[in-house]
């Protein structure tokens, strides 16, 4: 089990996401965080990835065809830290 931890950012958009009514992206949301505060494996759906470049450090994973979750996790401390989220064009600027 792997603790939480919400970056600045995170928590922004998070907060906006709840705000728009959008509730099945909020619901695929916390059933991906709790499997990977699992240290589960994700379903394929997912499309879960570890990204390159500038953003080499972080996983991405598809909560909706264009609603991205970022994180990543420290194995050594055991820690999950949601980074940002949003569509491709937010979040790849």
């Amino acid at each position: 089990m792997y603790e939480l931890r919400y970056s600045n950012q995170f928590k922004r958009q998070y907060k906006k996401l709840r705000c728009s009514g959008r509730k099945r992206i909020v619901n695929e949301l916390s059933a991906v965080v709790s499997l990977l505060a699992k240290g589960a494996v994700l379903p394929d759906k997912y499309h879960n990835h570890k990204l390159t470049g500038d953003l080499k450090n972080c996983w991405e994973c598809h909560i909706a065809p264009d609603w991205l979750l970022f994180y990543k996790i420290y194995g050594d401390i055991v820690v999950l830290e949601l980074v940002a989220m949003g569509s491709h064009g937010n979040l790849f600027k």
